[in-house]
């Protein structure tokens, strides 16, 4: 079987996975028009719609180029897309509707407001758009902005009942940590302790500070100070990492010295050199942080050279092509008679004076038309 052969077999397998998970979510939605019940499972589900549309689509794509090069029919493979498209159009179709009929609940709880009848408003309330990012349980140091953010927007938010934050919570999370949760059954009353049983398992500060620590002496270590993509990524790594640290409750700023060691570690020569003429110390130290703004204002003007460098480049090499083009389109009239006075010792082929041609005052006081005539003879 050919190289090409295979990949189309690879790319048809993980195309089908995607029909599966569309098949799946229409078979939900038609329960979830009518069975509130089964609502929040349909949405879950449905919370990888778009992914799913994505891959399903690059997977295709790709299988079909391939089979394009090896001269397939893919006609059956068309039918396929269009059946997928159906169904996704039939899951789009469904939460539509279940959002027009929410939508027209939070309406009526509006236009009710003020009429004596405030113990139901906390149930009716629609939902916020929670923008938070996802966590997987992979990157332990991400977790920390994960679990400020969704306790501010999602778990201290008392306009949400549990099942509705417990539903946000699994929307928000990938496997592992997603597995984790799951373990626990969607109910209300479950919330609080799949909540708990989430922190406990990916909240452990010694291990997130190991690890923004290594993390810091694990940094690249530059060579050439010229390299500004190597500078931004130490930059970047430092300034993440000790943000990360203080966020969960270190003092950094006792650390200072320490930190000016390490940082010192990842640095040129030369950059150190140019550091200890800007900030010259006998007995004082110079700071950590007066040593990251003096790499970051470095790191600001190579980037800004480099810029203005590629930006000269690209100028020059059009001019060069535009001069290339013009030489190369009067390279045939230079070997008939525009010629350079030291490529020949010819006479005037014209009047027989030692002048060329172009500077022939006999030929400049012919009409346009005598000199056409002249030149094509």
């Amino acid at each position: 079987m050919s190289q090409n052969a295979n990949k189309i077999k690879q790319y048809k397998v993980l195309r089908q996975i995607n029909v599966n998970q569309i098949s799946e979510m229409e078979a939900f939605s038609r329960r979830a028009i009518d069975d509130q019940d089964f609502r929040d499972q349909f949405k879950i589900l449905t919370s990888t719609i778009d992914q799913v549309a994505t891959d399903f689509r690059r997977n295709h794509e790709n299988m079909i180029m391939l089979m394009a090069v090896q001269d397939e029919n893919f006609d059956e493979e068309e039918n396929v897309r269009k059946e997928f498209n159906q169904s996704l159009s039939q899951v789009r179709i469904v939460l539509l509707q279940i959002a027009k009929e929410e939508s027209n609940t939070d309406s009526k709880f509006v236009a009710g407001v003020g009429t004596g009848n405030s113990s139901n408003s906390k149930k009716n309330i629609k939902l916020p758009r929670i923008d938070l990012p996802k966590f997987s349980g992979e990157n332990i140091t991400e977790f920390k902005a994960f679990y400020d953010l969704y306790n501010t927007l999602v778990h201290d938010n008392n306009d949400l009942d549990p099942i509705e934050k417990f539903n946000l919570l699994i929307t928000h999370l990938e496997s592992p940590a997603l597995s984790h949760v799951q373990k626990t059954p969607l109910a209300s009353v479950n919330y609080q302790s799949a909540y708990d049983s989430f922190v406990n398992r990916f909240y452990d500060k010694k291990a997130i500070a190991f690890t923004l620590l290594q993390q810091l002496e694990d940094a690249p270590v530059i060579t050439n100070a010229k390299n500004a993509s190597d500078l931004n990524q130490l930059l970047t790594i430092y300034g993440e990492n000790i943000a990360g640290l203080n966020n969960m409750g270190f003092c950094t700023a006792d650390w200072d010295f320490l930190l000016l060691y390490l940082f010192s570690k990842h640095l040129d020569e030369n950059t150190l050199t140019q550091f200890e003429l800007e900030y010259p110390s006998t007995n004082a130290l110079a700071s950590f942080q007066s040593l990251f703004d003096f790499v970051s204002l470095r790191n600001k003007a190579e980037t800004s050279v480099q810029r203005t460098r590629f930006k000269t480049q690209i100028s020059d090499k059009s001019k060069t092509n535009i001069s290339n083009k013009s030489h190369h389109s009067y390279q045939k009239p230079r070997n008939s008679f525009f010629l350079r006075e030291n490529e020949t010792s010819s006479p005037c082929i014209l009047c027989n004076a030692t002048h060329k041609i172009y500077s022939c005052p006999v030929f400049y006081k012919k009409t346009a038309q005598e000199r056409n005539s002249f030149i094509r003879q």
